[in-house]
């Protein structure tokens, strides 16, 4: 995409950590799968689980279980990525691009445009290092 220097009226910087494992997060899920998954197990293996509304439960409870190992997973499993979101700002619209910080020519992308004569805000101090 080409936007034209002239109609440029700001440029601004944002870090996205949308994409980081959340390991803390990740790791309160498991935990609390693992005690949903062993409570029914030792229920139903216990003899505990004998009427309908017992196996409605327990089944209720093991759906929570089964999400809650999905949830685990998703959190511990990705990849972590730390992106740059740009937003240029014309008189018409705001555009926005997305980089990661590993991509070594969106960074010194972003880094010339930090250096033009156009107004450039950085909304995370912790970009500061990296843009420079």
């Amino acid at each position: 995409m080409s936007i034209p220097v002239g109609d440029v009226t700001g440029v601004e910087f944002d870090r996205n950590t949308a994409f980081l494992r959340h390991t803390f997060l990740g790791l309160f899920f498991l935990l609390l799968s693992l005690v949903l998954t062993v409570g029914i197990v030792a229920a139903v293996y216990l003899g505990q689980v004998e009427t309908r509304t017992d196996i409605a439960f327990a089944g209720f409870f093991g759906l929570f279980a089964v999400g809650g190992w999905n949830v685990t997973y998703g959190l511990l499993s990705r990849s972590n990525r730390e992106v740059i979101d740009v937003y240029i700002t014309t008189e018409e619209r705001t555009h926005v691009f997305c980089g990661e910080l590993a991509d070594a020519e969106f960074v010194d992308a972003c880094a010339e445009l930090v250096d033009s004569d156009l107004p450039a805000t950085n909304r995370n101090p912790k970009l500061e290092a990296e843009l420079e």
